[in-house]
This record gives C-alpha cells, sequence and structure tokens, in this order.
C-alpha cells in the first residue's frame, strides 16, 4: 500500500536527518519525533 511507501520514506529521511542535524540545533526538528 502507498501507507507503507511513505513508512519507508519517513523512516528514511529521519534516519538521514538523525546523522546530520545535532542536538544543539534548536531548529525544534527533534521536537517532530
Amino acid at each position: 500500500m502507498l501507507d507503507e511507501t511513505i513508512k519507508d520514506k519517513l523512516r528514511s529521511i529521519y534516519q538521514a536527518m538523525d546523522k546530520v542535524s545535532l542536538p544543539e540545533k534548536g531548529d525544534g526538528v527533534g521536537e517532530h519525533v
């Protein structure tokens, strides 16, 4: 289903942001998790 594709893409995006963004940055990205 499309839902599975969205989850897979979101997981890849979160993993990518987790490697790039640091907790020091107050961009509010970590708050959405």
